[in-house]
């Protein structure tokens, strides 16, 4: 689960000026550079510092928070995708209105969560089994061509043979130039 991890658990996310605690992406550098960062629902997976931040409201649970994608292993096309983000701004003191906020601490404060669900729609569903079966129709059909082909062949080989003992049989040991075929008639 390093896909929101900070730097110091996923070196590849330093690009995203992650210094704070894993669990929470910061992605002000892109958009506009406004304060947002993105997580799972209540910071679902993230340290546990997030959710000690807050009193009660943001529980994380095991279930219901995760995203997935279900995905077809033979042609990679996505057949089902749940994807629940979380959207939070980092509230800080603001300096000329102390007054207010003269005791606030740094809080990452969850905005709204979503969830965003789309599947493949059922009438593409039997299309997609269609694509998926159609390598194994295919070898079926070749190895299917090859056994015909290979018994055509045997077949003819073998009448070949039955002609060749027939025309021994009816000339006997005469060379075959010398062997006349008569045509019998059934009343002779």
């Amino acid at each position: 689960a390093t896909n929101f991890a900070n730097s110091s658990v996923c070196e590849e996310n330093t690009c995203y000026s992650n210094n704070i605690p894993t669990g929470v992406q910061n992605v002000t550098q892109c958009k506009a550079k406004s304060p947002t960062f993105v997580s799972r629902p209540h910071f679902h997976l993230a340290d546990p510092s997030y959710g000690d931040q807050f009193q009660y409201g943001v529980k994380d649970k095991e279930e219901g928070y995760d995203s997935s994608f279900w995905i077809e292993p033979m042609s990679s096309i996505p057949i089902k995708v749940e994807m629940r983000l979380q959207l939070n701004i980092m509230l800080e003191k603001v300096e000329g209105i102390e007054y207010l906020f003269k005791n606030l601490q740094s809080v990452m404060f969850p905005v709204m969560w979503f969830e965003s669900v789309a599947m493949l729609p059922q009438d593409m569903a039997s299309s997609l089994s269609m694509l998926v079966m159609m390598p194994s129709v295919m070898v079926g059909c070749g190895v299917f061509s090859m056994i015909s082909g290979l018994l055509i062949m045997l077949s003819l080989f073998l009448c070949k043979i039955n002609r060749e003992k027939l025309k021994v049989k009816i000339c006997g040991e005469k060379p075959r130039v010398e062997c006349d075929y008569q045509i019998v008639s059934p009343g002779e």
